[in-house]
């Protein structure tokens, strides 16, 4: 399935990442993402959830998106799920994660040391108050 973002046209399910809420799901490519994370981008959600039940966060109790990378598939809460595509987990997260996800991409030692310590975390510009995720597309 082709990226959901307004005007991308990125249609490689090898790399194309599946999101789904319970109620929508979408696909974005990488780098829209890490843009959604950011809340930067606007998106189309391809058809309704495929989610039969609903899934606790492996990290925490908070109800979880259903996150697919193509060869993985990660249950978290929007902020662990935040976390993971900015390449910001804790280092104990990162631990439970790559214990259970050993050869998952986002989790990979180019972007965390072997004790969890993340090395390229994306951080967020400042906001101003007004400013609001702006999440589906009309």
């Amino acid at each position: 399935m082709k990226c959901g973002a307004k005007g991308c046209s990125l249609d490689l399910k090898e790399i194309n990442q599946t999101f789904d809420d319970g109620e929508r799901r979408w696909v974005l490519c990488p780098n829209h993402a890490m843009l959604w994370a950011m809340g930067e981008v606007q998106f189309t959600p391809v058809e309704g959830s495929l989610q039969s039940r609903t899934f606790t966060c492996e990290l925490c109790d908070a109800k979880a998106l259903v996150f697919g990378d193509g060869q993985h598939t990660f249950h978290l809460c929007p902020e662990h799920l935040r976390d993971i595509l900015l390449l910001r987990l804790h280092p104990e997260h990162w631990r439970v994660l790559h214990a259970q996800h050993p050869d998952a991409f986002l989790l990979h030692d180019d972007f965390y040391m072997a004790n969890g310590t993340a090395l390229q975390p994306v951080i967020e510009r400042p906001r101003p108050e007004a400013d609001t995720v702006p999440g589906q597309a009309d």
